[in-house]
């Protein structure tokens, strides 16, 4: 959360000369449009004007990593959070994004390949906008102009595996991260039979460029593919598929068939342009929220998470789960509509809006329970000694276990 805190803070307060973002298919970057850099929003208006060229810009990456961490999977997708759309959850690279997080039951890998085709640059800017009050030029223009837009294509592709328990995980996670589809195989191979029976694999993807329906087939027109890791033979040679589509069809239609759409682009700030002044007060009340509600979006999933498995924790069920979903959705809304507050009226931002006149219900996030001395047994029965010494044995496993797990608390 510290990361996101001194990102937010430095993305807030310091507005760079160039920025690169990526760019979602629902917001179409032009060159030379506006851009809103401290919302995070498009301005279709196009304030500015300049002399137009294109170059090649020939990039291919292909890498699976295993998610390991909520900021790393961001910038793994180039993926910022909005000001006043905080993960837009009708996004579906927020729902990507969402999908993809880690929880204490799942384990997810990413596998990304990018291809970038061209760039088209704008040089010799003049401002055409002839307004002079800086909040309606903001409003009309937004705070900086889209100077380079880069085309090409991206595919992105999610790997969650699933256990009925943490310490299938555990012995999943045993081997170490994987980076290849070979690595993944052999980590499924190397599970138990009953670790293999009660866990299971999810697939699923967000595609940028190239033509969807060729993907989309792949997956029988469905959002997620799953299996058993039974029946893990499956979803691999699913994988497979996607991989050759990625480096074969995919990459014709990006660099070949002009189904190219924009990835990334950079923008500048206005020459002469009038300046809006904003108070720093205001921005640092902005972060605070901006914090806050980044952990409310990270207790909401992993709460939805623990949906099935309420019998290991202590002092909630399924009822108490359902009460703390609705506070955490509840607190969500306020944040976000306090966010928007900040920006369409600052002096009523801080006179009603600041978190600490914000009623926010307290959530607190069940612990998983230690495992009883008959589920333990159960549990590792396949691990013990002979029937014999269990009695003798099994006790001391269990202390030891149990102390090392004494005071951990369960988090997200």
């Amino acid at each position: 959360m510290k990361l996101v805190r001194v990102f937010l803070g430095l993305f807030f307060i310091f507005q760079p000369l160039a920025c690169v973002f990526a760019n979602g298919t629902e917001y179409p970057a032009l060159l030379g449009n506006g851009y809103d850099a401290l919302k995070l929003e498009h301005k279709m208006n196009r304030c500015i004007s300049g002399t137009v060229s294109e170059i090649p810009a020939i990039e291919i990456v292909t890498e699976i990593k295993k998610v390991t961490d909520w900021n790393e999977l961001q910038s793994q997708m180039n993926f910022k959070i909005p000001g006043s759309l905080v993960l837009n959850s009708d996004s579906e690279l927020a729902k990507f994004v969402l999908r993809a997080r880690d929880t204490q039951f799942t384990s997810t890998y990413h596998l990304h390949h990018h291809i970038g085709a061209k760039q088209k640059m704008l040089t010799d800017p003049v401002l055409s906008n002839t307004e002079t009050d800086a909040k309606n030029f903001r409003e009309e223009c937004g705070t900086q102009y889209i100077g380079i837009v880069t085309t090409g294509g991206k595919l992105d592709v999610g790997v969650k595996f699933s256990f009925s328990n943490f310490e299938f995980k555990q012995e999943f996670d045993a081997g170490g991260a994987m980076s290849s589809l070979t690595g993944l195989s052999v980590h499924v191979g190397a599970l138990t039979e009953l670790a293999k029976k009660n866990s299971s694999v999810e697939i699923f993807f967000h595609q940028t460029g190239g033509k969807l329906s060729d993907l989309t087939n792949m997956f029988e027109s469905k959002d997620i593919v799953s299996c058993s890791l039974e029946h893990f033979d499956r979803c691999e040679s699913l994988l497979e598929a996607i991989l050759n589509y990625s480096k074969g069809s995919f990459a014709k239609a990006v660099m070949e068939e002009g189904k190219d759409q924009t990835i990334s682009f950079q923008t500048h700030d206005y020459p002469h342009a009038p300046q809006i002044y904003e108070s720093p007060v205001v921005k640092n009340e902005r972060l605070k929220i901006l914090d806050i509600l980044e952990q409310q979006y990270l207790d909401h999933d992993y709460l939805i998470s623990l949906k099935g498995h309420m019998d290991a924790y202590e002092n909630c069920d399924d009822r108490c789960l359902k009460t703390l979903l609705s506070h955490v959705m509840a607190n969500m809304r306020i944040l976000k509509e306090s966010i928007t507050l900040s920006f369409a009226d600052p002096e009523r931002f801080l006179e009603l809006g600041t978190l600490s006149k914000l009623e926010l219900h307290a959530v607190e996030l069940p612990m998983k329970r230690p495992p009883s001395y008959y589920e333990f047994i159960t549990r590792n029965a396949q691990y013990l000694l002979p029937s014999t010494m269990v009695v003798v044995v099994v006790p001391l496993i269990y202390y030891f276990t149990m102390k090392r797990m004494s005071g951990a608390a369960i988090g997200t």
